[in-house]
């Protein structure tokens, strides 16, 4: 009973191996040859996500797919227009003269604090933007009130990284010039993927 074991722990084993080593030769013939069917633009699209984290440069399209500012940075029933600017900051840390997004163009966000029907939240899921990166820029990007008179709300400079900076989730610690009440409520959301686009 004990050697019935033993052969279907090995046969097991050698089947895991046997299939890691065609994993391996399968990954190394599709990104060396991406022009192999399947193979080719299989391991292509894993190269593509994964250059995001490392240090790439290149052309990117983003999205902003939400803005959300917790209620109680806000008076009761406070109305505001939530609108985004985004700004390039190059390697010698000068910020651009014109921002590169303007949630503006798009028009009003509108939302009232405390109302569950208008949430503080802003989406421009159809409105993405092209950014031509390279190692050491980074970007600023501000979020304003422009209900009434305007108020900068927010704002997050990026940090010197190795992969480019805006993707996924950043948060705001600070809010209406003061420390968030509710620090994992005030976020921007960003989706970017690299284009081949000129």
């Amino acid at each position: 009973m004990g050697d019935g074991k033993k052969k279907g722990g090995s046969k097991l084993g050698l089947v895991l191996v046997l299939l890691l080593a065609g994993l391996l030769v399968s990954g190394a013939v599709g990104y060396f040859r991406p022009n192999t069917p399947l193979l080719g633009p299989l391991v292509g699209m894993v190269v593509k996500q994964a250059s995001l984290a490392r240090d790439t440069g290149g052309i990117y399209e983003v999205r902003i797919s939400e803005l959300r500012l917790a209620d109680e940075e806000f008076s009761a029933g406070e109305a505001l227009d939530l609108q985004v600017l985004v700004f390039a900051v190059d390697a010698q840390g000068n910020l651009s003269k014109e921002p590169l997004f303007d949630t503006r163009k798009f028009g009003d966000r509108l939302a009232e604090a405390g109302n569950r029907e208008k949430p503080v939240v802003a989406r421009w899921p159809d409105h993405t933007f092209r950014v031509d990166w390279k190692q050491g820029e980074e970007f600023l990007v501000q979020v304003w009130d422009r209900k009434g008179s305007d108020t900068l709300l927010s704002e997050w400079r990026s940090e010197k990284s190795s992969g480019f900076p805006l993707t996924g989730q950043i948060a705001f610690t600070v809010v209406n010039k003061a420390d968030a009440k509710n620090p994992k409520g005030n976020y921007i959301k960003f989706d970017a993927a690299p284009t081949t686009a000129k």
